[in-house]
């Protein structure tokens, strides 16, 4: 292959810039995203439900407005994600084809069979006991863009069936989610663009309407207690907070009779679990607008809530949305977690059952308790499936993924010892295993409530940011904010003498330090060009073709630098083509002429005199 001067200047520019930064033997992230014909922001959002055969039904259907055009998958991004952790959820591949047989459209949506129910300990150091049953049919949002003439293809990863509906004809065969918007919606803290931040959605049942500013007080307190914590803190200008108010016509929640006979696997009339039989509120059911119940599944703590209408109200009022918490208007213990809705009541541990409840749907981490003997297993030595990046069966130093933090003098396995959060080792017991399962801290959120992420869960939820996987956009968070890059065009050409000035949004920690900012001309760094825009200026000398490129990178201390890859830079590029107008040849003065040359001839008499 022959490559051109312009391409091989590129290369050579990408490397050193990598190299400036601190990176060797990185090879950049390269995702081919292409949108067929017609694609734009227009998108279909349907709620539908998959038995245990793998089988996708649509239970109800909307067109909505997205912040931004969903991100049409390469194959290798749907490879990588097949071959993710599937501890949390499984994928489900999704394809539109056209008339021709033609993929014009793929993602992957992630579900679970599973209903996770984790409580605190008896006593505070307790470790979480963790409780999982299997759902009897799952619940899930799948959006794809509207491109008439399609049908779209649904596959489980595990399953063999695979569903076909059309979506031209499922207009007339779907009832359409109803468009009456119940209730309304705020925010919370910094907003950014949907289309480059976490969109967390917090809902709420059981609360009338008298009983709004109570909500209110209950998610705030939820939000500000939320965010303070490692790497939350820091990031959280990362993440987009809106608050649904859904009244109710009563107070509370559900509490199902018990009943040691109740029929079926789930039913929201009875309950088998004992502890039900002792609770003061057993046999109390109120009016209230999403069902929340206690003792789903017949588990007492396990609370539940009519998932269909929970999301057909999240996308009425903001189809954005990636993450959901129900909070429930309870101060009982209950909570349930699985795919992406979160449910739990208004209790003291309300804060972090959420923030322990996010570090599995948003940073797929794994539990860090033992006691669960049913789990499907993972290997981080055969890689099939791998671990999720807080626990690993390898216990060979040099194997350990996280190596990089453990410190050249500490043992392995490591011993317990009293250590704080942020030392790494590797500390035996996790993964619902209390041997031959490992994790690197010794006391932290994912084993016990009321305790910090730690460090190598903290830096999982960084590069999450980052690297995506969690919702829109699929490939993670940009530094340089998507749509402000100016000029918008990214060839521009200039006569000498011109200038042009560049410039774009940052997005930064908010938490700090803040990120390095560096422009570059081709393969060299420009002096003095570290902020947000910066202005080119053509010279005489230097026609042809520039790169312009601006570079930002993540300084955060929370990713051990050997870990990081490429996840923490971002880059932009310009290519500016600078023409040296031709200087008009100058007039020579001219040469000023001599006057002619008259020869004129004087004849003189001579005479002679003689002597």
């Amino acid at each position: 292959m022959r490559h051109s001067p312009k391409y091989l200047l590129l290369l050579l520019s990408m490397v050193l810039i990598l190299t400036t930064f601190g990176f060797s033997g990185v090879s950049a992230r390269v995702v081919a995203v292409h949108h067929p014909d017609g694609y734009t922001n227009q998108s279909w959002y349907l709620i539908c439900e998959m038995d245990e055969t793998g089988y996708v039904s649509v239970h109800s259907q909307m067109q909505v407005q997205l912040a931004a055009p969903l991100t049409n998958f390469s194959d290798e991004m749907i490879a990588e994600a097949l071959a993710r952790p599937n501890r949390n959820d499984q994928p489900v591949i999704v394809r539109l084809t056209d008339a021709s047989g033609k993929v014009v459209f793929q993602k992957t949506e992630r579900v679970s069979g599973l209903i996770r129910s984790e409580f605190g300990g008896e006593n505070p150091d307790d470790p979480i006991q963790g409780h999982f049953v299997e759902r009897d049919n799952i619940v899930f949002v799948v959006r794809v863009p509207v491109i008439k003439g399609t049908t779209m293809s649904l596959k489980k990863s595990d399953k063999d069936v695979v569903t076909q509906i059309n979506l031209d004809s499922m207009v007339h065969e779907v009832p359409e989610i109803q468009q009456e918007k119940v209730g309304q919606l705020t925010k919370l803290g910094t907003h950014g663009n949907p289309a480059n931040r976490v969109d967390i959605l917090f809902m709420g049942d059981g609360y009338t309407q008298a009983q709004q500013s109570l909500y209110q007080s209950n998610i705030n307190h939820i939000h500000n207690g939320f965010f303070d914590i490692t790497p939350l803190g820091e990031y959280e200008n990362y993440y987009n907070v809106n608050v649904l108010f859904t009244p109710s016509n009563q107070s509370g929640t559900d509490y199902p009779t018990y009943n040691p006979s109740c029929p079926g696997s789930d039913n929201p009339n009875c309950c088998r679990d004992g502890e039900m039989a002792n609770n003061p509120k057993n046999g109390t059911f109120v009016d209230t607008f999403y069902d929340g119940r206690y003792c789903g599944y017949h588990t007492f703590r396990l609370v539940m809530v009519n998932a269909t209408t929970t999301f057909a109200q999240a996308g009425l009022h903001y189809p954005d949305w990636d993450s959901i918490f129900m909070i429930l208007n309870d101060n009982g213990y209950g909570g349930s977690g699985g795919d992406k809705l979160a449910t739990m009541t208004f209790d003291s541990n309300v804060v972090s059952v959420a923030q322990h409840e996010f570090g599995h749907s948003f940073g797929d981490l794994a539990d860090e308790y033992p006691g669960y003997f049913n789990y499907p297993s993972c290997s981080d030595k055969t890689n099939d499936p791998p671990c999720e990046a807080n626990v690993t069966d390898e216990n060979t130093r040099a194997k350990i993924k996280w190596n990089p933090w453990i410190s050249p003098s500490t043992p392995i396995p490591t011993n317990p010892g009293g250590y704080g959060p942020d030392f790494v080792g590797l500390f035996e017991g996790a993964r619902y295993r209390p041997t031959g399962m490992y994790r690197p801290g010794e006391t932290c959120l994912m084993q016990y409530l009321h305790k910090p992420f730690c460090a190598v869960p903290s830096q999982a939820m960084v590069l999450r940011l980052y690297e995506g996987g969690w919702g829109e956009p699929e490939t993670g968070l940009r530094q340089i904010e998507p749509g402000t890059t100016l000029p918008e065009e990214t060839v521009i050409e200039l006569t000498h003498p011109a200038s042009q000035t560049f410039s774009f949004d940052l997005l930064q920690p908010v938490g700090g330090p803040a990120s390095s900012v560096r422009w570059y001309d081709g393969m060299s760094p420009i002096p003095g060009a570290n902020g947000t825009s910066f202005t080119f200026e053509t010279i005489e000398d230097e026609p042809g073709e520039h790169l312009i490129r601006v570079v930002v990178k993540d300084t955060t201390d929370l990713v051990h630098p050997e870990m990081a890859g490429n996840a923490l830079i971002s880059m932009h590029s310009w290519t500016v083509k600078v023409k040296v107008s031709p200087q008009p040849t100058p007039t020579p003065e001219p040469t000023p002429t001599q006057p002619p040359v008259v020869e004129y001839r004087l004849y003189l008499p001579v005479i002679w005199t003689k002597e």
